[in-house]
């Protein structure tokens, strides 16, 4: 009986290894397609992340080259809307230069006429004192000539009568 027991004991424990070596192969099998799944979802998980990469950067690329697109645009706008101030303000610089050269032309005009009816006033005056000058000494020579005639008569008198005196002695 006992060792029916025992052999009963073995059979059972023999039994038991079995299954747990079954369960074991059963197990390293299914631990074995696991980790082949595993590996194969690492894999998939490696490939999606590289295209993930590949897609961000194509992003990246994307938005970069819009990025300098609407750098260009701006400059260009920049650009132009400098070249319509430049021009908006020479043309405001001409009309301004137009006009005070316009303003110093007549400044200049004004000056000359005030400047000539001095000249015209001063000449006048100048004649006139010209004339009262030479006035005054065509009297003075007219009268210097009357009196030299006038003493030329009176020194001719004095002969006449100093020659009739004269011829009596």
């Amino acid at each position: 009986k006992q060792w029916y027991q025992r052999r009963v004991a073995i059979t059972a424990g023999t039994e038991l290894k079995a299954d747990s070596v079954l369960t074991l192969k059963l197990e390293q099998d299914e631990n074995r397609t696991n980790e082949g799944t595993l590996r194969k979802d690492k894999r998939n998980l490696k490939v999606q992340l590289k295209e993930l990469e590949l897609s961000h950067e194509d992003v990246i690329k994307n938005l970069k080259r819009q990025h300098d697109e609407a750098i260009t645009v701006l400059r260009k706008d920049s650009e132009r809307h400098a070249k319509e101030l430049q021009i908006k303000y020479e043309k405001k610089m001409k009309l301004l230069r137009e006009e005070l050269e316009l303003r110093r032309k007549t400044e200049i005009h004004e000056i000359e006429e005030r400047k000539n009816g001095q000249i015209n006033t001063l000449m006048k005056n100048h004649e006139k004192a010209f004339s009262d000058i030479k006035n005054y000494y065509n009297d003075i020579t007219l009268n210097n000539l009357a009196l030299i005639n006038s003493l030329k008569e009176q020194v001719e008198e004095i002969k006449k009568k100093k020659v009739p005196t004269a011829t009596l002695r």
